[in-house]
């Protein structure tokens, strides 16, 4: 409640006056004479400035503390409310229920409480029917839910940092790799990649003891001029088609590569059921959405609404006045949203 009242003029000690913010959203209302009942149907417990202090008022403040059920507790939260709302009235008697933060605080606390009581069961009830999900799923297939081809690939890589050196060193190990290796196909099993040559010839740490088996990448599309490391092996695992097929060695500016296509899958799309949850939390949201904001737009009708734009136009010195121009952060200026 008090956080972002630390530059206002008023002190901590009348922000606590405020903690019986309950009391000021009533201030206005008078039930009858003394033991008459009181809005909410109860016998008061006490007045403060003819403001009763009410059973649902007490039960609520009771449930905050611990302890047994005495005459000395009873008494002792009595005078707690007692004193919160005389603090309170003493508050509204300053006028600080009219203070624009303070009663910016009020209309957050109030819209948080209506959005609980109307708006909440709204949004728990929503749901997307088993129609409009699959009618999603038709609409978005071939976008939204295609897998694109992919390729599991070994890689063997030197960083030859750009030196001519390095690259004819490189490339020299690389073709003596990829000889041997189609030389000796039944020792070099598909599924296995490099296999323990890659250890000894390759500098890509994550691999290089796993045969050079770096899983599974997109393929890329043509054209596609990605950089990068992965951006090298996607393009030359393009031009391999089959599981065994061996690349040439190539040089690049991010060093001499050796690929090995180990697997490839085609573009797939999705089926509906493996897709269904993501779709219903997506059209969820955008449902819980728009109830939120038909919420919104109904409430304001309800309210009859006076705008005086003269008034607004001639309005002058806001830059100034401007929190953000200040150097301070802005406060919410909508409703506090549900979680």
């Amino acid at each position: 409640m008090t956080r972002g009242f630390s530059n206002n003029p008023y002190t901590k000690a009348t922000l606590v006056l405020l903690g019986g913010l309950g009391l000021l959203l009533v201030g206005c209302r008078r039930d009858g004479a003394s033991g008459e009942g009181t809005a909410d149907g109860s016998k008061p417990l006490a007045r403060v400035a003819g403001l009763p202090i009410t059973e649902k008022q007490f039960r609520h403040q009771w449930r905050q503390r611990p302890g047994s059920d005495t005459a000395q507790a009873r008494e002792e939260v009595l005078e707690g409310l007692i004193t919160r709302s005389a603090l309170a009235s003493a508050a509204r008697r300053e006028g600080l229920d009219q203070d624009p933060e303070i009663a910016g605080e009020i209309d957050r606390l109030l819209i948080a409480g209506l959005r609980e009581k109307l708006l909440r069961p709204r949004l728990e009830s929503a749901r997307v029917s088993e129609e409009a999900l699959r009618a999603h799923y038709e609409q978005h297939r071939q976008t939204q839910f295609l897998e694109p081809e992919r390729v599991r690939v070994a890689v063997l890589w030197f960083d030859t940092q750009g030196q001519a050196p390095l690259v004819e060193r490189f490339r020299a190990r690389l073709d003596t790799v990829r000889a041997q290796v189609l030389a000796e196909a039944t020792a070099f099993p598909v599924v296995k990649g490099f296999g323990s040559l890659s250890v000894a010839n390759s500098e890509h740490r994550v691999s290089r003891y796993q045969g050079g088996d770096v899983g599974w990448l997109s393929v890329s599309s043509k054209g596609d001029t990605a950089g990068g490391w992965e951006g090298v092996v996607r393009r030359i695992a393009d031009g391999l088609a089959s599981p065994g097929d061996l690349s040439g060695v190539v040089d690049t500016p991010e060093g001499v590569f050796l690929v090995r296509l180990i697997e490839r899958r085609p573009a797939t799309t999705l089926d509906f059921a493996s897709v269904r949850d993501r779709i219903d939390k997506t059209l969820l949201t955008e449902r819980r959405r728009q109830i939120e904001a038909d919420f919104q737009r109904e409430m304001v009708l309800r309210s009859p609404v006076e705008r005086y734009p003269t008034a607004l136009t001639a309005l002058e010195g806001l830059e100034a006045s401007n929190s953000l121009a200040r150097g301070r952060p802005a406060r919410p200026t909508g409703p506090p949203t549900l979680p």
